[in-house]
């Protein structure tokens, strides 16, 4: 089967939660499943999913607002066994070329923590603000933002 990617469907919470569960306790703390389940729920924007072979292998999504030209990257990940095969890479440009198109968006943010931060540098972010432990022990919580017009083509 193909590399599917698609908009998130209520049934594909369970593949995304397992997507999480394969970058705990790394990349997330388990008392974050709860929110990250309570976020699919209760979306604030586009969701999308990376399906392989029936499996899904990466997910993420945006949202826009609350504040003015503002957009926000959403809990973007991929699944253990499959990182580095460029799905990260590839679900991080579709969502921020879906966001350059748009004209009310000036910039996009993201937190993230500092085992990810060099990923999104590599987009154009850059780092605003680090709380440690800021996610939870072990894991900082990375303030980033980058201006959308850089995405546009010249």
């Amino acid at each position: 089967m193909p590399l599917i990617l698609r908009a998130y469907e209520a049934s594909d919470q369970a593949g995304c939660v397992a997507v999480f569960r394969s970058n705990t306790p790394e990349f997330f703390a388990a008392s974050e499943e709860a929110e990250f389940a309570h976020f699919l729920d209760n979306r604030p924007g586009p969701y999308f999913v990376f399906e392989l072979d029936g499996r899904i292998v990466a997910c993420g999504g945006y949202a826009t607002g609350p504040l003015a030209g503002q957009a926000a990257l959403c809990w973007g990940m991929v699944a253990r066994d499959r990182q580095r095969e460029g799905f990260g890479g590839a679900l991080t440009d579709f969502r921020l070329d879906v966001l350059a198109v748009d004209p009310a968006v000036q910039y996009v943010t993201i937190e993230t923590s500092q085992h990810t931060a060099a990923f999104f540098e590599r987009f154009g972010f850059a780092t605003e603000s680090v709380a440690k432990d800021g996610f939870s022990p072990g894991i900082d919580r990375v303030k980033m933002k980058m201006e959308i017009a850089s995405r546009l083509p010249t």
